[in-house]
């Protein structure tokens, strides 16, 4: 169980997992729409509810959902529940697809571009775990952040079990000049976008520390970033790099081994 912990890429991804979903919602909603068009909305408001839950399943363990029409539209409102990595699952989700017939208002891929700068203190122990060397930097999902930091896996727990898996790159700034360290942060992470195409990962930020830089991520099928990733960093100009999920308590991933002298 660890060992899936530190390297999920066994559970089926969110990319998949949404194209079922969409697939299964494409097939149903026409009998969503004709439960709409019930004059007595009270007396099929629990299969209604019912159905669209089982439709969007696939995608989401758990949806939380209104729905409603307005006009000539119907429509299907999904909700993060004040959970901005869940805001992070549905901008995926609802980028999928556009349906004919449902209205789509509001651009959750643009609430997710909410950055913040963060500062740290880099740990003086010998024998520090990933990230506890940082002293600054920039993220769009401070959620998950702190969570890292105060050893919570409850966004893990809670995206993992919907095939979606935030993580982190790490890799040596040794050789590195300092004025170039955000540079290649955002040459690795082009690289690693062009080499997956869409739908694979969204990049949340990132952050400098004593020793090592970090590039942090959403993943939305795991094992083809990591495959990306790791062709990017055998050709990148650090000795070695590893992925990390945001679980404080699994072990890093080796993507490029160290160089033997």
């Amino acid at each position: 169980m660890e060992e899936n912990l530190s390297l999920p890429i066994g559970v089926k991804p969110f990319r998949v997992r949404t194209r079922e979903a969409w697939d299964a919602f494409l097939a149903g909603e026409r009998e969503l729409r004709a439960l709409m068009d019930q004059k007595d909305r009270e007396a099929v408001s629990e299969p209604l509810v019912s159905r669209c839950a089982e439709l969007l399943s696939p995608a989401f363990s758990n949806p939380a959902f209104e729905l409603g029409r307005g006009g000539e539209k119907y429509e299907l409102i999904l909700s993060p529940e004040g959970d901005r990595t869940r805001l992070f699952q549905l901008a995926g989700f609802v980028a999928a697809l556009d349906l004919e017939g449902w209205a789509r208002s509001g651009d959750p891929e643009n609430a997710c571009e909410r950055w913040s700068a963060y500062q740290g203190e880099p740990s003086q122990a010998e024998d520090w775990a990933p990230r506890q060397d940082v002293y600054a930097g920039v993220t769009c999902c401070v959620p998950l952040i702190n969570a890292y930091f105060q050893g919570d896996n409850y966004y893990m727990d809670r995206l993992h079990q919907d095939g979606v898996i935030p993580g982190f790159f790490y890799y040596p700034l040794d050789g590195v000049d300092r004025k170039d360290i955000l540079d290649l942060r955002d040459q690795l992470e082009q690289a690693i976008t062009a080499r997956c195409g869409e739908g694979i990962v969204t990049f949340t930020g990132g952050s400098t520390g004593t020793s090592l830089g970090y590039l942090d991520f959403i993943a939305w099928d795991l094992k083809t970033l990591l495959d990306a990733a790791a062709e990017v960093f055998g050709g990148a100009p650090v000795d070695w790099a590893a992925f990390h999920t945001f679980r404080g308590d699994s072990d890093g991933i080796g993507l490029k081994q160290r160089k033997e002298a």
